[in-house]
């Protein structure tokens, strides 16, 4: 909720609004500590796609593919420039609980042995539950193993994903996705 806040506010037409929200909400900060703009404002910049994907390379293919390189976990981007506007892919980038994808959502899964399993779900069955786990990994739980299980209000993506990157790094990694189209549109 923060960074909607925070996004919102230091966004807005209203300077008197602008100087309030900066005394006590804080947009994420990036490698270094850098405070990163509204979103507004990163959007003004100039990226450089190629460097985005070295970015991406780095950060983000153990979880995601493009063009079929990268671990089957998150979505598969190859086409999120169709889906989703500059705008709402620094969202997805800056607080990725804010709108998790269809099939995505996290389940928490308690065992009868004490120990817990988060990942989402890719098969259940009478007799069986399926969770895709970190690293792309299906595991195959017995449902007699299940002692409970709940969906989360958050998303499976790295929180802060941000801090592991220079706010031109991000801008690069977004250029770079936006680039990422349905083969029609390009």
């Amino acid at each position: 909720m923060e960074f909607a806040a925070a996004n919102a506010l230091m966004d807005s037409y209203r300077t008197e609004f602008r100087a309030e929200a900066r005394e006590y909400l804080e947009m994420p900060a990036t490698m270094g500590d850098e405070p990163l703009p509204a979103v507004s404002e990163l959007m003004k910049r100039e990226g450089d796609p190629k460097k985005g994907k070295t970015v991406f390379m780095r950060l983000c293919f153990q979880c995601h593919k493009v063009d079929g390189q990268g671990i089957e976990f998150g979505p598969d981007l190859s086409e999120i420039g169709s889906k989703l506007a500059e705008r709402e892919m620094y969202t997805a980038i800056l607080d990725p609980s804010a709108a998790v994808s269809h099939g995505f959502e996290t389940q928490r899964v308690k065992l009868t042995d004490g120990s817990e399993v988060l990942g989402y779900i890719t098969s259940d069955t009478d007799s069986h539950l399926t969770l895709r786990i970190q690293g792309g990994i299906d595991r195959k739980i017995p449902k007699s193993k299940i002692a409970s299980r709940e969906q989360l209000d958050r998303s499976l993506m790295t929180p802060n994903l941000q801090q592991a990157m220079k706010q031109q790094e991000l801008i690069d990694l977004v250029h770079y996705l936006q680039q990422q189209k349905e083969a029609e549109e390009q």
